[in-house]
Parts: structure tokens; sequence; C-alpha cells
């Protein structure tokens, strides 16, 4: 999460969570109503991410469409979002595995990408394990940012060479 959103309106409502350390109803109905949303626009989108041993939420992960995405023509990530005791633990890795899969075999998408802040190492390494490969940076939403990307046939060269 640290690396998510930037500017002073980010730090504001940053900030303020971090007082109330709570989303309020309203906030909670808004996010939940815009998953669906999504969802029902684009047959595709972010799952909740639960630990397994005990059911507990731990972050969002899967794929989402940027239509404010101009690098390439392609605009849907796999992205994921992890409370930080869910760091290092696999969670990001499984759920966007699962993610390309779905991505490549149910929605039959040529291409996808992942898109990280330049120092968001964690992140990074996670496409990495996944197979996506660096494809550039640039400058979006008010932070220096670099994506990487994997195309269907890659992805099904990789996963043949892991059977």
């Amino acid at each position: 999460m640290r690396y998510l959103g930037s500017g002073l309106r980010y730090r504001l409502k940053r900030t303020a969570a971090a007082l109330f350390a709570t989303f309020s109803d309203l906030e909670a109905r808004r996010a939940i109503r815009k998953l669906i949303e999504h969802w029902e626009r684009h047959g595709y989108g972010e799952w909740a991410a639960e630990e397994k041993a005990s059911g507990r939420l731990v972050g969002k992960i899967g794929l989402h469409h940027h239509a404010d995405w101009s690098a390439e023509e392609v605009k849907v990530e796999v992205g994921w979002l992890l409370a930080r005791d869910a760091w290092g633990k696999g969670y990001a890795t499984e759920g966007a595995a699962a993610s390309l899969e779905d991505a490549f075999e149910r929605v039959r998408l040529d291409r996808v990408l992942s898109i990280a802040q330049v120092e968001n190492r964690r992140s990074v390494r996670v496409m990495e394990r996944i197979g996506l490969s660096p494809v550039g940076r640039t400058r979006w939403r008010r932070t220096d940012v670099c994506w990487y990307a994997i195309d269907r046939d890659e992805w099904e060269r990789r996963r043949g060479n892991d059977s």
C-alpha cells in the first residue's frame, strides 16, 4: 500500500485514515460498488484475497482496466493490494498467477501488463516471478512508474515449460 497514490490529496486521505484507522461505512460501500461495476462493465476484476488458515481478508488481487493508461494500447493490469502483515507470504504471486490464468483462459485477453512505482521492488519481483518482462518507464498519475507485460503466447510457452 505504501506505493499507491501520490499528491497532496492522497497524503491528506492517508493521514486521515491513519487517524481513524478504518474505512467508514460509506467509503466501504463506495469501494464495493466500484468493484461490482468494474466486473459488470468488463467481465473481470479484482478478487478478495483471504488468508486460507484463518479466512481473514488480507487484500485484493486481480485484473483492472485503466482507461487513463496511455503508455501503450493495452489497458488491463494484473495487480495486488495487500495488508502489510500479509507481505512476503506469497499471496501476491499466487493470486497474480491465478489472475493471469483467468485473463488468458477465460477472458481471452492477448496481453496483460502490471504497473508499479519505480522504487517498489517487491511488486517488481512479483511481476518477474509470474513471468512478466520489463517494457518501460513513464510518468502516470503524477508519479514515476515502470511497467511489465506478458503476451498470451509467452504465457502459454512458460506454462508449457512448467508442466
